[in-house]
């Protein structure tokens, strides 16, 4: 689950603007693939010259969290 709106907790932006939430699922076993990564950013509004080190960032994070 991610959202543009960074900053506030993700069940306030839910209950109040839920058009703003965007909602991927990650295999377990597999995890967060590449495109995945890269469909999150694209999602979220992340300029679309950012996009791929965006998603090699979240890779990196959720990697290593």
């Amino acid at each position: 689950m991610a959202s543009e709106e960074g900053g506030t907790e993700i069940e306030e932006v839910a209950a109040k603007t839920p058009e703003k939430i965007f909602k991927e699922t990650i295999d377990p076993v597999i995890g967060l693939s590449p495109f995945q990564a890269r469909r999150i950013a694209f999602n979220i509004n992340i300029p679309k010259e950012s996009v791929n080190k965006a998603a090699k960032f979240l890779l990196a994070f959720i990697m290593f969290h």
